[in-house]
């Protein structure tokens, strides 16, 4: 399933015009609002700075 979910993600990216992708490993489905969440989000958004 996380071969497909990828695939699937990396072609609707493509289609807007997205080039990078950062993937942090949480299995599909179950992403939690947690400590853990929050700061996997925040070293993301530090290494880009959108």
């Amino acid at each position: 399933m996380r071969e497909i979910r990828h695939a699937e993600q990396t072609a609707a990216a493509k289609l807007v015009g997205v080039t990078e992708l950062h993937w942090l490993g949480y299995p599909d489905g179950r992403v939690e609002a947690t400590l853990d969440l929050g700061r996997d989000l925040s070293r993301v958004i530090r290494e880009v700075r959108p």
